[in-house]
């Protein structure tokens, strides 16, 4: 189990039940051609448990509740929104606890089916032409979630009778003003109905690809590719109809795309100890929704020597926006406040100061209430999210360069190291209006107007759809040593030699940048943890080197095999966004993350040529994840850097027939 940052427990780990069946089979047709087909299907059930269901929704309460204490009366009648006499509205954040864990019970089929025709067709070339369909759905049941209006009914009772206003359904009044306060036939009474979503996805794909070498050239064969190809994705996402308030939101679309390419490998120069080649390629693209694009590549690959070998590499791809990304629906919810932040137009924040006074006027705040305006905490923002069908696709353009080197002493030895610079924009996910619009750089006020107050003055809706996004790029450089050498009898631990092999990468990265907007600030993340490291809430990782080295020892029959990994230290980057907004840097809780080792060890026994038992320890030395607060959620740390599980063992028994 892991522990959120924000208190309650969640399961790293639930149970999986995986049923697959497969068919392969190919029918010479005639001399030169064969036609194939492939079946395969595959169930998987699943049990998925979260912490509780927080409630979280703006309720109305009657301030002469009989529930209520009298601390708790005082604090509705001057603190809460009046509604209207005797009610106040109240904006409930309460993990319900008393229900129990949330439960996702889901079975997910998978069919894919696949027809071919592959062969030579004429000397020199092969032909490959297919179809497949693929079909996937998922059936997923919802349990002990909260059922919003009985929830709402139950804090509306009656003084005198000391039962619910509205007495439908068997309405039980709710204390549920502190902890274990809520009573048996109270959760009974807003416990949900098992909840239904379906999801569907079918996909058809027509594709042939021609290879082969139409002529030679002064230092061999030209080899080319050819190749056109032709998909149908069709999603669709349906939630039972008490889930239209909360999520997750219905997706339903479907998009196709043409498309044609071509490669080819080009050898300029080709001799025993020379090699000098091109490599070139470049596809079109035509997108029923997200339009046509050209990718395309160029690179090169020089042996000036027998023991050096030069490479490098430039590419253009883009990544077409999703179905869910699309075609989510687009749904209005309430959130506390202005999530993350507080309302840069509050007089607290210094608009002045910070040099907002101007977008806080343009958003309708009286020029004489600049510096006065003080937002009212925990004030209700409806937030409107979903899918874009007017998204563009984001594009990556890759630049690579590296030496291998294999010198002739000491034997067995290999270097490669490449530098790397990639840089995507356009990116596609989702944003923070309020981050964009205030950025100091936002001089135009881009996404200002998705932020709409009322006659408070305070932020009262936001609109954030699934939108392109700014640039994400990374810069560094790739080393790896591979070494492999015979060891005298004198070390070995059976009869005959014995052989090492150590295989070491290092990974140092000179930048990681991040963009929420074109129009804002660029974010160096290199060396951080947390946001703005990953542009999500969840936040990650960014450590500037990152070290993987394998040790192998073999002798006889035994094999063992020791693994370290090694993540350098990265500082809290709560402080970046700080420093931009115009704001005191957050007091961090934990400010820094130490170095990190991880050490692996594994063990083989080879029984005979075709029978092997390994035997082995993940973890070793029992390292527990480093806990990084709140500026890393879900789990209170990085689940995709840090070993969550601690020691594990593992057995495996194989055998080739």
């Amino acid at each position: 189990m892991g522990q959120e940052s924000r208190g309650p427990s969640n399961y790293l780990q639930t149970p999986l039940t995986r049923s697959t069946a497969g068919l392969m089979a190919t029918l010479d047709v005639s001399e030169r051609f064969e036609a194939y087909v492939e079946a395969s299907f595959a169930r998987n059930e699943a049990r998925q448990t979260l912490a509780p269901k927080p409630a979280f929704d703006l309720f109305v309460v009657n301030t002469d509740n009989p529930v209520l204490s009298p601390e708790t009366r005082q604090v509705f009648e001057e603190q809460m929104l009046p509604v209207e006499p005797g009610l106040v509205g109240m904006l409930l954040a309460r993990r319900m606890s008393e229900l129990g864990p949330r439960i996702f019970d889901s079975t997910r089929e998978y069919t894919r089916l696949v027809t071919g025709l592959r062969g030579e067709f004429a000397e020199g070339w092969d032909v490959d032409a297919w179809i497949t369909y693929t079909d996937s759905n998922e059936a997923i049941q919802l349990l002990n979630r909260v059922d919003i209006a009985r929830l709402a009914q139950g804090l509306l009772v009656d003084p005198g009778s000391g039962e619910c206003f509205d007495p439908s359904d068997g309405c039980v009044p709710l204390d549920i003003f502190g902890e274990d306060r809520l009573s048996p036939e109270g959760v009974d009474f807003i416990r949900a109905r098992p909840l239904d979503a379906i999801a569907e996805r079918t996909q058809t794909l027509s594709s042939v690809v021609v290879t082969g070498s139409p002529f030679d050239i002064w230092s061999g064969p030209l080899d080319m590719a050819f190749g056109a190809e032709w998909r149908r994705d069709k999603g669709r996402f349906r939630d039972d109809d008490a889930l239209r308030n909360e999520g997750p939101a219905g997706v339903d679309g479907t998009e196709t795309v043409l498309e044609l390419y071509a490669e080819a490998l080009v050898p300029l120069l080709d001799s025993e100890s020379q090699y000098l080649g091109l490599e070139l390629g470049a596809r079109w693209s035509d997108y029923k929704n997200a339009g046509s694009v050209w990718t395309y590549k160029a690179g090169a690959e020089w042996q000036p020597v027998d023991f050096m070998r030069l490479r490098t590499m430039y590419q253009h791809a883009v990544r077409a926006p999703n179905l869910e990304e699309l075609f989510t629906t687009q749904t209005t919810g309430l959130a506390p406040g202005v999530l993350f932040t507080s309302d840069p137009c509050s007089a607290s924040m210094d608009p002045v100061g910070s040099g907002n006074a101007d977008k806080c006027i343009a958003q309708g705040i009286p020029a004489d209430q600049i510096g006065v305006f003080e937002e009212t905490p925990n004030y209700p923002v409806y937030y409107t999210t979903g899918g874009n069908p007017g998204l563009k696709p984001e594009s990556s353009d890759t630049f690579t360069a590296g030496v291998i080197i294999t010198p002739s002493a000491p034997s067995g030895l290999t270097v490669a190291i490449d530098y790397l610079d990639i840089e995507i924009t356009d990116t596609i996910g989702g944003i923070t209006a309020i981050n964009v619009c205030f950025d100091s750089l936002n001089t135009d006020g881009v996404f200002c107007e998705n932020i709409r107050r009322d006659a408070t003055l305070n932020i009262a809706e936001v609109t954030e759809l699934t939108s392109n996004r700014g640039l994400e790029g990374t810069t560094g450089v790739d080393t790896q040593l591979q070494y492999v050498a015979e060891l005298p009898p004198s070390v070995a631990l059976f009869e005959g030699d014995a052989r090492i092999g150590v295989n070491a990468i290092w990974t140092h990265v000179f930048s990681v940048e991040a963009q929420e907007n074109l129009v804002t600030r660029v974010y160096d993340t290199a060396g951080y943890f947390g946001w703005p490291c990953r542009q999500d809430i969840i936040g990650g990782t960014c450590s500037s080197n990152r070290v993987t080295s394998n040790f192998d020892y073999s002798s006889g029959p035994l094999d063992i095999h020791l693994t370290w990994r090694w993540i350098e230290g990265t500082r809290n980057g709560g402080p970046l966004y700080s420093a931009d907004f115009g704001i005191p840097d957050p007091k961090l809780a934990l400010p820094t993350v130490s170095s990190y080792s991880y050490f692996d060890l594994g063990f083989g026994w080879h029984f005979s040529d075709s029978i092997l038992a390994r035997f082995g320890v993940n973890n070793l030395f029992d390292k527990q994840p480093p806990q990084m607060a709140d500026n890393v959620w879900s789990n209170g740390t990085d689940t995709g850097t840090y070993d969550v599980f601690g020691r594990t063992y593992f057995l495996s028994l194989s055998v080739e027939m």
